[in-house]
């Protein structure tokens, strides 16, 4: 992930803030979306990154999405520069046209999203209303919001939790990612709740999303404790540690997690070796006290 990594895109019953159009258009949009689904004996996560900036002659776009599962992660790409005027840059991920796997239908609320080596997957994109924006607000200017929505695949409907992450940035406002230490981003399902957990070298911060038969309410987690059980190696980044198993815990909260399927990538060299990225799966084992599922997002540059 960008900063960094379930999915998708918005529609038109979801208009955030559109007025910066023309000359008064943002220099950086992100939309982060992460879908997991309710079934625990199954569990799928599907995540979906949108990022375009402005350029002098239109915009840049840059889409990703993964199917997630217990096995490896497949994942679609495309990052093209589009010649446009500046009162046609998109403001929301919606807006955008289709391209390289990624189908936008506002009309419908719906999101397809073709990733090679697996199942076509079509998204209904929640509205206005059932997005639960998390009380802080992050160090880096972002919003994160969550919901229960729905995915199709193969022609069957599963629910789930959504968190999207937003960013919209001003030029002033622009932040180079990078030498985040270690990073994690971990949301994940436990008896029912969405749970969120974000921790790097400059920020920590928590979320629990909880719905009942009427609403969903949300609460900040004011302290927590992510612990790495087990590493593993990996030969290409030169590194001898890498967080396989992890526990987090905080008040009457503690979940021991695995790290299952996964997509890896590199980035720019350090002096230990390649930036290490990891999209993966979690699951919980069984001598855990607390049972649960989720994605954890890992980014280790210069540690």
């Amino acid at each position: 992930m960008k900063l960094i990594i379930s999915l998708i895109l918005i529609c038109t019953s979801f208009y955030f803030k559109a007025d910066n159009i023309g000359d008064d258009n943002y220099a950086y949009y992100s939309d982060y979306f992460v879908f997991i689904s309710d079934d625990s004996s199954n569990p799928i996560v599907i995540p979906m990154d949108f990022n375009w900036s402005t350029k002098k002659e239109g915009y840049e776009i840059e889409f990703k999405s993964w199917y997630g599962t217990k096995k490896n992660w497949p994942i679609t790409y495309t990052k093209n520069s589009i010649k446009s005027d500046t009162k046609e840059i998109p403001q929301e991920s919606f807006e955008h046209k289709n391209s390289n796997g990624f189908l936008f239908n506002s009309k419908e609320n719906k999101i397809t999203v073709k990733i090679p080596l697996s199942p076509k997957i079509t998204l209904t994109i929640p509205k206005k209303e059932e997005w639960i924006l998390a009380p802080a607000k992050s160090k880096i200017h972002k919003d994160i919001y969550a919901s229960k929505t729905s995915i199709e695949i193969k022609g069957k409907k599963k629910t789930g939790w959504i968190l999207y992450e937003r960013i919209r940035w001003k030029k002033d406002e622009i932040i180079e990612f990078g030498d985040f230490e270690a990073f994690f981003w971990v949301p994940i399902i436990v008896n029912g709740n969405l749970y969120h957990f974000e921790q790097h070298r400059d920020e920590k911060i928590a979320y629990k999303w909880t719905k009942d038969s009427k609403k969903i309410t949300v609460s900040t987690i004011s302290d927590f404790n992510i612990t790495i059980i087990k590493n593993t190696k990996d030969n290409k980044s030169g590194r001898k540690a890498i967080p396989k198993e992890l526990q987090i815990t905080a008040k009457n909260f503690n979940i021991l997690l695995a790290s299952k399927g996964q997509q890896v990538g590199y980035g720019k060299k350090y002096p230990k070796g390649l930036a290490y990225y990891r999209q993966s799966l979690l699951v919980s084992k069984k001598e855990s006290k607390f049972n649960g599922y989720g994605m954890l997002e890992l980014i280790l540059e210069n540690n």
